[in-house]
């Protein structure tokens, strides 16, 4: 399971994603926390999370 939100302005962009994983039916799972700053023209710092969320949802395109 995902659920993330997003806040940017013209030169930034701040992304926080938490992600509930869980590998088998009878396992607990685990839950995790992503944060991701975008500055224009510069890059990113922090997860990776555009290829996550490729990676986890099928037909999400990041571009």
């Amino acid at each position: 399971a995902f659920a993330g939100i997003e806040f940017g302005r013209c030169c930034w962009r701040l992304r926080i994603l938490a992600r509930h994983l869980k590998t088998t039916a009878e396992s607990e799972g685990n839950t995790s926390v992503m944060l991701q700053l975008e500055l224009a023209g510069l890059g990113s710092l922090g997860n990776k999370i555009d290829k996550l969320l490729e990676h986890g949802i099928y037909g999400y395109d990041s571009d």
